[in-house]
């Protein structure tokens, strides 16, 4: 092949992909994280009732003595009608299903007192999982690549408790700049396994990578630029059984704030959570938006 034919075949390749990832980006609803209020959330703030309707639980069953138990060991988020975004390091046998639309899950309903007004939102759905897609690069060692989608085995109806969260696409956001949240029911304190029965969330603040790298232990660093690191004031930060979840910014575009996610919860330094002198790092989806377009089927 001449060297003329041969650049005309890359453009002519590089343009139909590009075609095809526009095209998969209609995917991706324009209507998304729409604000409507103000591995676990150390030292959070408790979510009240469709705060994060795009937050997810994912669902793990085993069977003890012939009874099965249900546990919810990560979160994910909802990124279309069809597809739930998590960590690649939650996945495993017993994953089975998707929880949507929960906030307390000590309840079927949650209510919330508004001023004396008391809302009730819908039941919790569970939704069970046709396929699991792990990112090809993903190391169990040191967590580089930790991205994943689980697909959905029938669509999610929206509601105004369920929906999907903004992928950053064509929206640029300073993460020096802009504040950041981190949600989940993962564990309230370094020295508990139980997670949280309430959604929790906290602010968190970017840490530059050097300073990051220092505080890490060797198997997981340096870290890349897809990786995030950071952490909250006062102890606040995820951790365990917060994995999966979103890093999320709030942006505003046509005038109406969006919440747009920024980063998924990896993992967290060695030596517990809650210390304001350990980060946690969070995988940038920035890095992988192509990567996310080309496997939504």
């Amino acid at each position: 092949m001449s060297h003329v034919l041969r650049m005309v075949y890359i453009i002519f390749i590089a343009n139909l992909c590009e075609a095809q990832l526009t095209d998969k980006t209609s995917r991706i609803p324009e209507e998304c994280g729409l604000v409507t209020t103000s591995d676990r959330i150390t030292n959070g703030l408790n979510a009240t009732l469709g705060q994060f309707p795009f937050m997810a639980l994912i669902g793990y069953t085993r069977t003890v003595f012939q009874v099965n138990l249900v546990q919810f060991v990560c979160g994910g988020t909802i990124i279309n009608e069809e597809y739930i975004l998590t960590a690649a390091h939650c996945f495993g046998v017993t994953l089975t299903f998707v929880r949507l639309g929960e906030l307390d899950t000590r309840n079927n309903t949650d209510c919330v007192d508004v001023e004396g007004f008391v809302e009730c939102g819908d039941p919790f759905i569970d939704i069970h999982i046709e396929k699991k897609i792990i990112h090809n690069g993903f190391n169990s060692t040191n967590f580089k690549n930790d991205i994943a989608l689980i697909k959905l085995a029938k669509k999610i109806k929206f509601t105004d408790y369920v929906q999907p969260i903004c992928l950053p696409i064509n929206v640029n956001i300073n993460l020096e700049q802009s504040p950041l949240t981190v949600s989940g029911w993962g564990t309230t304190t370094s020295s508990t396994s139980v997670g949280s029965a309430v959604l929790q969330y906290a602010l968190i603040n970017i840490w530059q990578t050097k300073i990051c790298n220092n505080a890490l232990s060797s198997e997981v660093r340096p870290l890349t630029d897809t990786q995030i690191c950071g952490n909250g004031k006062n102890g606040q930060d995820a951790c365990r059984g917060d994995s999966g979840g979103p890093l999320f910014a709030v942006q505003t575009i046509d005038f109406r704030p969006r919440y747009f996610q920024i980063g998924v919860v990896s993992f967290g330094a060695t030596g517990g959570c809650a210390d304001s002198k350990l980060p946690s790092v969070y995988t940038n989806i920035r890095k992988y938006l192509t990567w996310i377009l080309q496997n939504i089927q």
